[in-house]
């Protein structure tokens, strides 16, 4: 979730100061602007329930800049902050696609990662920071709690982690959205990328199963 009124609010704003109509103005006139369209409360974008993985991807700075120690975080602590988390109406996310379509010529119907972020993104809670989501053994119990919330949800995360019973258990419990991390189709390439515990040919059968599962449950 992000904060979508602030984005459309802002708008017009952007535009004046990429078209340099501002230029030469006041910066902290436009910072004390910007800090009126801005809404006082806090909107969660993404919660890092863990930051665990058995990956070591060449491209991640977890592999070589993450300092932090391993931990899982505590289900009270995940539970305080979902209390304080609203979920958008649906006349405010009406709003916002209709701005999308107006503004940025994205639609509805659109298949691309720009219509991801504008369409999905906006609505739903990310689960997923440095670690691996697959390897939080709470993770379907979190997604129900937001699901009881009214609360989207969705995280990447890497396929060859995926236990077939747990992934269920997730989907039955809500979650919204789920994207599989897939470098190469070539094994030897993927393990390169990735490390030892990545391959794409189990990931792959993986990722079959379960959408013939999902299929099933829709």
């Amino acid at each position: 979730m992000f904060e979508i009124n602030f984005y459309m609010n802002v708008f017009e704003l952007k535009k004046q100061l990429m078209n340099g109509e501002l230029k030469g103005k006041d910066k902290s006139l436009l910072f004390k602007k910007m800090e009126e369209l801005r809404n006082k409360k806090p909107v969660i974008y993404n919660i890092e329930t863990t930051n665990a993985c058995n990956m070591r991807c060449e491209m991640c700075p977890r592999t070589t800049m993450m300092t932090r120690p391993v931990e899982t975080m505590d289900m009270d602590t995940f539970k305080k902050i979902i209390d304080q988390t609203e979920p958008f109406s649906d006349a405010l996310l009406e709003k916002w696609e209709n701005f999308v379509e107006k503004n940025y010529h994205i639609s509805k119907n659109d298949m691309s990662e720009n219509h991801f972020f504008l369409y999905i993104i906006p609505k739903v809670l990310v689960l997923h920071g440095y670690g691996d989501p697959l390897l939080d053994k709470h993770m379907p119990t979190r997604i129900k709690l937001l699901s009881e919330r009214n609360i989207p949800s969705y995280f990447s995360c890497n396929p060859a982690n995926i236990n077939i019973e747990k992934s269920i258990e997730m989907f039955e419990n809500g979650l919204e959205y789920i994207k599989y991390s897939i470098e190469s189709v070539d094994d030897i390439r993927h393990k390169e990328v990735r490390g030892e515990a990545s391959d794409f040919t189990n990931s792959y059968k993986k990722i079959l199963h379960l959408l013939h599962i999902k299929l099933l449950l829709s």
